[in-house]
């Protein structure tokens, strides 16, 4: 239970919750010609301590729930037990025992949740810190020494190439999935379009669609 108090510290202030619904993240939404904008969207990176907060406030809560069915169970206990062998009194007062009984149960259920949620966490802190921090790391690298921009040249210039005339399909399909990539990150914010996250996301996919679509006009020369 160590572990679980020491995660547990974080929730103790209580505007937790109104600083996390503050700082929550929009839902992708569309502009006016439904084409889907990333503003605001969850990053797995830059708001993983946002989504770790909101788990610590549910395991608080856990444990509040604990700590107040456990001082409700001895209160019955305390009335209940001194009866629990005579079974008049208990016929008497069998709802009372029901009640005994139905909030240890629950109790024991609340206990499994805060043991398995507090677990979760561990597993997301231990997932992010030594997978998924190191793989964002390692393909950030990707974009240094002015590769983002060279891609980013290339990717436009497909995408503002307005000869289509002898392109075939296949090729009109990826220029046209260049340009939806191309919109959602002209529409981002200022303060995130120099985000390294969402650089990221922007540069692995123009980098897959700019060498499918130079390797299927190769195809096509060929």
């Amino acid at each position: 239970m160590g572990k679980i108090k020491e995660i547990a510290g974080a929730t103790d202030s209580k505007d937790l919750a109104k600083r996390f619904a503050e700082n929550k993240v929009k839902e992708v939404k569309g502009d006016g010609s439904k084409q889907a904008t990333m503003n605001g969207r969850i990053l797995p990176i830059t708001d993983f301590k946002k989504v770790i907060e909101h788990d610590k406030i549910y395991l608080g809560t856990l444990q509040s729930l604990q700590a107040n069915l456990s001082l409700y169970e001895r209160l019955l206990a305390q009335k209940l037990t001194p009866i629990k062998n005579d079974d008049d009194k208990r016929y008497k007062r069998a709802k009372e025992f029901v009640e005994w009984d139905e909030v240890k149960i629950k109790l024991y259920d609340v206990r499994g949740m805060i043991e398995t949620h507090n677990k979760l966490i561990n597993d997301k802190l231990f997932h992010f810190e030594n997978i998924a921090k190191k793989q964002f790391d390692k393909e950030c690298e990707e974009m240094k020494d002015g590769e983002f921009e060279k891609v980013f040249e290339t990717a436009s210039s497909i995408a503002n190439n307005l000869v289509e005339l002898n392109l075939s399909e296949d090729c009109k399909t990826i220029k046209s999935e260049i340009k939806d990539e191309l919109y959602w990150y002209s529409q981002l914010e200022d303060e995130h379009k120099n985000d390294m996250e969402y650089k990221l996301y922007l540069f692995k996919a123009i980098r897959r669609l700019s060498n499918a679509f130079n390797d299927k006009l190769e195809q096509n020369k060929a």
